[in-house]
């Protein structure tokens, strides 16, 4: 299931009698529209091609108030910007992989965090991961993991480094570091504060 609070609370939900995807959120319901944009140009992605997600629907809201740069920014041609990255199957089942505002720029390309860390995920020793991008003079930029282990679990930096190694281009490596963290910062929202992380990154450079 998938909603905002600007275009509708439910825009697609898994549909009944139908074999469910793992990691999608449905197809579209009736009277929502919906396109995945290039975030390099203003065209359509193909099938499986990340971009952000635009909508419009009918009960989408008319602006926000007392703001007009908001709604200037979050408007274009009549469809919503939601500021979420996602892509479309072939059977047109919706997936979200991340928000635009986390993505990580390292000397100019885009790094998507949820892709590495759905990689990360897959050994199973680890129970939640976050990739943020932390300060770099050079690349801007640097992806960094922070890894909360199963309870009585052990996994070392090596075997991070050289799974995601073997699955991304050198600009997506982790090389702003790896951290294994017992509890992982979680927000009223139930999802993992990034904001947190990178406070935490931040104390650390301060002592060193």
């Amino acid at each position: 299931m998938y909603g905002t609070t600007e275009a509708g609370a439910f825009i697609c939900m898994q549909p009944l009698f139908s074999e469910e995807k793992t990691g999608s959120c449905g197809i579209l319901l009736p009277n929502v529209e919906c396109k995945i944009v290039k975030l390099s140009s203003n065209e359509e992605c193909e099938e499986k091609e990340i971009g952000e997600i635009y909508l419009k629907t009918a009960t989408m809201m008319q602006g926000y108030l007392e703001s007009t740069t908001d709604i200037d920014n979050a408007f274009i041609d009549d469809w919503f910007r939601t500021g979420d990255l996602g892509y479309y199957d072939f059977d047109q089942f919706i997936y979200i992989t991340g928000r635009i505002k986390e993505m990580i720029k390292v000397r100019g390309w885009q790094v998507i965090p949820n892709e590495i860390e759905e990689a990360i995920q897959e050994l199973e020793d680890v129970e939640l991961c976050a990739v943020v991008g932390i300060p770099d003079e050079y690349s801007g930029q640097l992806p960094k993991a922070y890894i909360q282990l199963h309870d009585g679990c052990q996994v070392d930096e090596n075997t991070i480094h050289q799974l995601v190694n073997s699955k991304f281009a050198s600009y997506k490596q982790l090389k702003g570091g790896i951290q294994f963290i017992d509890n992982m910062p979680i927000n009223s929202a139930g999802k993992i504060s990034r904001n947190e992380l990178l406070k935490m990154n931040q104390t650390e450079s301060d002592i060193i």
